[in-house]
């Protein structure tokens, strides 16, 4: 206990002052009598009432207590707060999940380690997680409880930011809440580290080979043999050799064997697969860490590609109706709004741009000079030569550039975000980037209306463009766990691989937290699937696992919690002080004048 403001006990000097009050003062007694002799026979003397033994009434003892109870709400009494209980740290990232041959999980003697510190701790124990981001499980519980939920916690399939699990640490040790605070880890501390955390390290290196990238390519509109690529690692010392395997929709596709020598990354490619909706890949031998000999991809799910076409001649648009799969709503310059947006998966805008952020993916074709929203800055030419043409780009693969004319339009200067893909002889033809969570393609010269095989290389331009755009040949993006991704429109639940189902908005976050496919469903079933891989290839190196750095102690830490007591005091001077005034009230109330 202590006072932040003691000189205020002065104020305790008035008790003294009261009583002092009540010894001058002469006592009232009411005395009836026939004349005033008698009465001054009763009043005493001055130095007889001071030679008379005091006698307090309640009145005085109510007073004093009033005012001892306001001096010291003055002085600012508090209890000061005992450090107490304990804040477990455990670590549940996919690290965790690694385990030498014949021995448990780095997460098993990761609450194996830590329910033993905690059976030789007293208070309650407070726990706290570190994957996907570090939060607080529970706030107080037994030591009991404690265990029974750690028997309960399993490892998710995402990894852990270090910076934020270093900057919870850092937090509870300013707080000061907890006489003990347990980090159990993988990961060790790096030095210096500060005072006042246990840190226990479990697991130690070893071996590891990993698939640490799984995507497809293909399977477009012009392009109809779909390759996958797998990139497998032997993160090991010693030389190894690796069979990867792979299947699609359950059924086997295919595989091979690789030699990796140690610390060796290879990338391996099964040509010509079939089409399927799901595909796995995984690599054997098995080793301890299982997460990353296995991952998935998903390819084109069958569904229509809408576009909205949007020019000065809407009956181009038309022709893109021809292709299998696309369905087309031609709308005119001038009468197109952001409402027609609405329900397409990809825009063309023909010799126009649109006014604000489009929401899908966009093809500007030929944009007029002035846009603000995009800040291209073009030349017109009445003949556009070109002069570099990438054959390994998505967009131009395949085109027969010697065979293209592009006719008139426009040279676009560098631009400050998109990127250029073809040159011609005053600036670039074809540009692309991303944008607002969506990409473009900016092209210079008019490859409409499609036209198919009477002009193929513009056709197959054209069609390279919308498979790009409207992801055709299956998933482009690479999803890890652990890292957000927005929902997109008219989906309302996302299932996981493991079965449970979470209830979400359109546009709102989804952290996934398992490795696996995620079906993304509707009001009418499915709408898409999204495959989620292990969220950072460098959690499969075993070898060296990267230290924890958490820097000195802070110097700011806060003092241990205090209980203040001054409003308590406060409040029962002024309850004393009214009880006195209820009972003075009474008594004159009670008293009867004769």
């Amino acid at each position: 206990m202590g006072l932040l403001e003691p000189l205020a006990l002065a104020w305790l000097g008035l008790v003294p002052v009261l009583a002092l009050a009540y010894l001058v003062r002469r006592p009232a007694r009411p005395v009836v009598v026939s004349s005033i002799i008698p009465f001054r026979m009763v009043a005493l003397p001055a130095g007889a009432r001071a030679r008379r033994r005091p006698r307090f009434d309640w009145r005085f003892a109510l007073e004093a207590a009033i005012l001892a109870l306001a001096a010291l709400a003055l002085a600012k009494p508090y209890l000061a707060g005992r450090l107490r209980g304990t804040a477990l740290v455990l670590d549940n990232s996919a690290l965790m999940q690694a385990a030498v041959a014949g021995q448990p999980s780095g997460f098993a003697a990761a609450g194996a380690a830590a329910l033993g510190r905690l059976r030789a701790s007293d208070g309650p124990v407070a726990l706290y997680l570190t994957a996907p981001t570090p939060r607080q499980v529970a706030s107080s519980l037994a030591v009991a409880e404690a265990a029974a939920a750690l028997a309960r916690l399993r490892p998710c399939d995402a990894p852990d930011d270090p910076e934020a699990v270093a900057q919870l640490l850092r937090g509870l040790l300013a707080e000061r809440r907890f006489r003990r605070i347990v980090f159990v880890s993988r990961h060790r501390l790096a030095a210096p580290a500060p005072r006042g955390i246990e840190a226990i390290t479990v697991g130690g290196p070893q071996s590891n080979y990993a698939l640490t990238a799984f995507g497809l390519e293909g399977g477009g509109l012009a392009n109809t043999a779909l390759q996958a690529h797998v990139s497998v690692a032997n993160f090991g010392l010693a030389p190894a050799t690796l069979e990867v395997s792979l299947e699609g929709d359950g059924k086997s596709l295919g595989r091979t064997e690789v030699r990796l020598a140690g610390r060796q990354m290879v990338s391996v490619r099964f040509p010509a697969v079939a089409a399927a909706q799901v595909y796995r890949a995984r690599l054997k031998p098995d080793d301890g860490f299982a997460l990353d000999n296995v991952a998935y991809a998903v390819g084109r799910q069958g569904r229509e590609l809408t576009v909205v076409f949007v020019s000065p001649t809407p009956e181009h648009g038309a022709s893109l109706a021809l292709l299998p799969g696309v369905k087309v709503r031609s709308l005119a310059a001038a009468s197109f709004s952001p409402a027609d947006f609405a329900g397409a998966d990809l825009a063309v805008f023909e010799y126009a741009v649109p006014r604000i952020r489009p929401p899908v993916d966009t093809m500007l074709v030929v944009p007029p000079a002035g846009d603000l929203l995009f800040g291209l800055e073009a030349a017109s030419a009445a003949h556009l030569r070109i002069t570099e043409w990438p054959q390994t780009d998505p967009l131009t693969e395949s085109v027969n550039a010697d065979l293209l004319d592009p006719g008139a339009g426009e040279y676009f200067l560098p631009h400050r975000w998109l990127r250029t893909v073809a040159r011609g002889a005053r600036g670039g033809l074809i540009l692309a980037g991303r944008r607002w969570g969506r990409r473009f393609v900016v092209l210079g010269f008019d490859p409409f209306p499609y036209r198919g095989r009477r002009n193929l290389p513009l056709s197959v331009l054209t069609l390279n463009v919308l498979a790009q755009l409207g992801e055709l040949g299956g998933q482009e993006r690479l999803l890890r766990t652990g890292q957000p991704w927005r929902v997109p429109s008219g989906v309302t639940r996302i299932m996981a691989p493991d079965g449970s189902a979470t209830g979400v908005r359109e546009g709102s976050s989804f952290t996934p937290a398992l490795q696996g496919v995620y079906r993304l469903l509707g009001p009418e079933g499915t709408v898409e699937l999204r495959a989620v891989n292990l969220g950072d290839p460098g959690e499969s190196d075993l070898e060296e696992v990267a230290p924890l750095a958490l820097g000195p102690k802070p110097e700011s830490a806060s003092p241990p919690p205090r209980v203040s007591l001054a409003g308590a005091l406060l409040w029962s001077a002024l309850a004393l002080a009214l009880f006195e005034a209820l009972l003075l009230y009474r008594r004159r109330g009670a008293r009867a004048v004769v």
